[in-house]
């Protein structure tokens, strides 16, 4: 549903040259899969995540969306068939939760009706009981109650794809692994197509199908938690046991 082919992305550096921030990437994502992407800061996991978007282009290779090549989309209609969750919610702050969910439905000029059901039943979905929370603002809620409206706006269009960027870091432990078994229950409802980026191995291995681990622009190892843990690579390892895990 997602696939990296022989993907390079380089950014121009003032000195001249350039930076590699991937290096011929070859990857899938398969449909209904949570992917999640970990590795070290710089290594390369926004840039994919943005590729899929066509935030960025490749600078090498294809990045496919649907079997078709990102950048033969339009890009506008693109953006709105993929959801899309930040660590921080992104909420405006002056808009309530009801148009904050709503947003995008209203873009697509849905009428109000449709867009009152679908805020609705959102809502409900995030466990955030409408009556209570939809005319709010996000400054009334708690962090992990803004992180679940994002989950919910992301979710509007009932798109069949969602990018998160480091969606839990932001939150406090005991929040955070609140959220984390929710949103898997979600998952486990809806069966979206999901790259996951993530600093925290632990929430990598809770929450994915199969995680991806890069360094310096390279995937250098796909799996699931066993055959993950199993790795021989040398980075794999030295990561793993930064985590505390046995490798």
């Amino acid at each position: 549903m997602i696939r990296y082919q022989n993907v390079e992305k380089k950014f121009p550096l003032p000195e001249g040259g350039h930076f590699s921030a991937l290096k011929h990437v070859d990857l899938s994502v398969h449909e209904g899969e949570l992917l999640s992407l970990i590795g070290t800061s710089g290594c390369g996991k926004t840039t994919m995540i943005r590729l899929a978007n066509a935030m960025l282009e490749p600078t090498e290779g294809k990045v496919l969306v649907g079997g078709v090549d990102v950048r033969e989309c339009d890009k506008v209609t693109l953006r709105r068939s993929i959801g899309y969750v930040i660590q921080t919610g992104g909420l405006f702050p002056h808009m309530t939760i009801g148009r904050n969910i709503g947003l995008l439905c209203e873009l697509e000029k849905w009428d109000k009706e449709r867009t009152r059901e679908q805020v609705h039943r959102l809502m409900e979905l995030v466990n955030l009981q409408p009556e209570r929370f939809i005319d709010r603002y996000p400054r009334e809620l708690s962090g992990g109650q803004r992180q679940r409206v994002g989950v919910a706006r992301a979710l509007a269009l009932e798109p069949e794809y969602v990018l998160m960027d480091e969606p839990f870091g932001a939150l406090d432990p005991i929040t955070r692994r609140e959220v984390q078994s929710e949103f898997a229950e979600l998952q486990r409802k809806l069966s979206k197509t999901i790259i996951l980026v993530t600093h925290d191995l632990h929430e990598a291995f809770r929450l994915a199908d199969r995680v991806a681990i890069m360094n310096e622009g390279e995937v250098v190892a796909v799996g699931d938690e066993q055959s993950i843990l199993r790795s021989d690579n040398p980075f794999v390892k030295k990561f793993l046991q930064s985590f505390d895990f046995d490798a």
